[in-house]
């Protein structure tokens, strides 16, 4: 099953963030947990929902049906964490700061 994120909204807003636990013996295995607490599942091989409850076990098997093997396509770099966290419109002022700061 291949799954893509993809965007639908027109704005930012907490309700849209999720973090991505990754194993501590294999980054690629990742859990990712929705802004409600729970944790994405699939539930058929065209479906995810953000309704799996964590029962407090770090259960990395392949019968969770949370645990995701996560590809990059291309590495993530520090300039693409910064527009992510700050957006397209203040990511440019905070890369020229940073480039000002680093040569004084």
């Amino acid at each position: 099953m291949d799954i893509v994120a993809v965007e639908n909204s027109t704005g930012i807003s907490l309700s849209e963030t999720f973090q991505i636990l990754r194993s501590p013996l294999d980054p690629t295995r990742v859990r990712i947990k929705a802004s409600n607490g729970f944790f994405v599942q699939a539930k058929t091989a065209d479906r995810v929902t953000a309704d799996y409850k964590d029962v407090g076990e770090e259960d990395w098997g392949d019968e969770n049906p949370s645990l995701f093997i996560m590809t990059n396509s291309v590495d993530l770099r520090g300039e693409f964490q910064i527009t992510n966290g700050y957006g397209s419109l203040h990511a440019p002022k905070v890369m020229q700061e940073i480039r000002v700061e680093g040569y004084n």
